[in-house]
């Protein structure tokens, strides 16, 4: 019986990556590129790699477990789903961040 090899070479762990980071940008596009640890996480990121990429500035801390992903300027959209990440899995937008969210009041920061 021959030794299995289970070492990556420097193409094969490049094109691992490259997939983590693309299912990051894939969820981050769908809530108005915010992520949390544990959208990270599901990707395949280590809390090791989640921190390369703060210290790279491809990931923005924003609160507690909360990044935004390639840049830090925020849309009013995107500060509201940081916001409720940052509360856990049952937290909500309410009152007026809701109501301006749904275009029922301006938002005025």
């Amino acid at each position: 019986m021959h030794p299995i090899d289970l070492r990556v070479t420097p193409a094969e762990a490049q094109k691992l990556v490259g997939q983590r980071d693309r299912r990051v940008a894939g969820i981050a596009a769908n809530q108005w590129g915010v992520v949390s640890t544990s959208d990270l996480h599901r990707c395949g990121l280590s809390d090791n790699a989640i921190a390369s990429r703060v210290r790279r500035g491809w990931l923005h801390p924003l609160h507690r477990g909360v990044y935004a992903v390639g840049h830090a300027r925020l849309s009013a959209e995107a500060q509201f789903m940081a916001a409720v990440k940052a509360c856990g899995k049952d937290a909500v937008l309410s009152h007026y961040a809701a109501g301006a969210h749904w275009g029922i009041v301006k938002w005025d920061d």
